[in-house]
């Protein structure tokens, strides 16, 4: 995946499992290694700023939105985000120690999303 297929997610609805909207996706994070996202950082803020980590495991396009396997109650939860262009190794320890019941109950044929194809 290219910077370009990363920036596909930018500004696109995130909805929880029930189709509850949660945000939009305001950053998109790679994983160095593999070369693809695997973590959003979703803007939730109602009356003001508040930006939410969100990971993209198990996690499915429909239409236009990201469908995240999760309720939005444990998204706006999670630990806020900071403005970067990158997550350190701790921080990604600390949201998967977060996420950790459901980065388990993911389905391993299905652990990252990639954009759909551009024509």
């Amino acid at each position: 995946m290219d910077s370009a297929d990363a920036h596909w997610y930018l500004g696109r609805n995130v909805l929880d499992r029930s189709g509850r909207i949660i945000g939009s996706i305001s950053q998109v994070f790679m994983d160095d290694r593999a070369g693809r996202v695997d973590w959003i950082s979703v803007s939730t803020g109602l009356f003001g700023p508040r930006d939410n980590y969100a990971p993209l495991v198990g996690s499915r396009i429909q239409g236009d939105d990201v469908v995240l396997p999760i309720d939005r109650e444990v998204v706006k939860g999670s630990p806020n985000s900071v403005t970067t262009d990158h997550l350190t190794d701790e921080e990604r320890s600390a949201l998967s120690a977060y996420y950790q019941p459901v980065l388990a109950m993911a389905d391993p044929e299905h652990v990252i999303l990639e954009p759909p194809e551009r024509s």
